[in-house]
């Protein structure tokens, strides 16, 4: 398996992240409650790819695969940490999703107009926890 094989969650995350950045420019309700959906859905696909992911004991005899320097693992408990972060990811974004007229947050909570840059920063917090549990070291 190549490196980016391995870490393609991580990359899907961080370059729908920097999407979102450069979202945060544009001051508009209907862009506020885009980039809530455009992390939506980022997170929904990388936590079905936790699902249909490639056994690791398939590539390896020590049921521990890496990428050829060795940088990263796929094993069962990484695997398992994403699909936890992936899933409370999920369920955070839902509970942080623009309710109010102006889409600057609801009831609990107001993110005013940064709407996408809080998605995002949301979405490279994950992603470090991702990179963190596959990290091989």
């Amino acid at each position: 398996m190549n490196l980016i094989q391995v870490i393609l969650p991580e990359l899907i995350l961080i370059g729908t992240a920097c999407a979102l950045f450069l979202m945060g420019i544009i001051n508009k309700p209907a862009a506020r409650r885009a980039s809530a959906l455009i992390a939506l859905i980022a997170l929904i696909v990388v936590f079905v790819m936790q699902f249909q992911g490639t056994d690791p004991t398939t590539h390896a005899m020590d049921s521990v695969s890496s990428d050829s320097s060795n940088t990263f693992r796929i094993f069962h408990f990484a695997q398992y940490i994403k699909l936890i972060a992936s899933g409370v990811g999920i369920l955070l974004l839902l509970l942080a999703w623009p309710t109010d007229q102006r889409a600057t947050g609801n009831s609990a909570l107001s993110f005013g107009e940064d709407a996408s840059e809080f998605f995002a920063l949301m979405l490279l917090a994950i992603s470090g926890i991702f990179i963190v549990a596959g990290a091989n070291d």
